[in-house]
């Protein structure tokens, strides 16, 4: 598969609106292990304080920092496909909107909306994120 230059780099096996696409599965244990072995300094390396205070206001935080965790990776996969430089971890960020529903944050980004889906079981979190051209 060959890319080709149109403003941004483009996949032409995807629409035309469609620049990149993410997918990331992790173990929630993953992310409990890391806290449990590194503590805050994991969580200020990763995530916002907002996302911190959203995930620790639940009686179990892990599953919600787990698909942060892989919203944030599917995201950089998205982004590098997109032909973008993908930043830091703490760039990207998982707000709610007025309704609750999860968005990732892409700072400097025109042009361009950004999906996220997230889910997760009792042990895998997974989030697929969606690159497009607005117009």
């Amino acid at each position: 598969m060959s890319l080709y230059l149109i403003g941004v780099l483009e996949n032409p096996g995807l629409n035309g609106k469609t620049l990149g696409i993410g997918v990331d599965l992790i173990e929630i244990e993953r992310i409990k292990y890391a806290y449990q072995r590194f503590g805050d300094a994991f969580l200020q390396k990763v995530y916002s304080f907002e996302e911190i205070e959203f995930c620790f206001m639940k009686q179990n935080p892990f599953p919600s920092l787990a698909a942060r965790f892989a919203a944030k990776e599917a995201g950089f996969k998205a982004l590098s496909q997109a032909g973008i430089p993908p930043g830091h971890w703490r760039e990207l960020t998982v707000t709610q909107n007025s309704d609750g529903i999860p968005q990732l944050v892409v700072p400097g980004l025109r042009n361009m909306i950004v999906h996220l889906s997230l889910s997760h079981t009792s042990t895998l979190a997974i989030a697929t994120v969606v690159i497009e051209r607005t117009h």
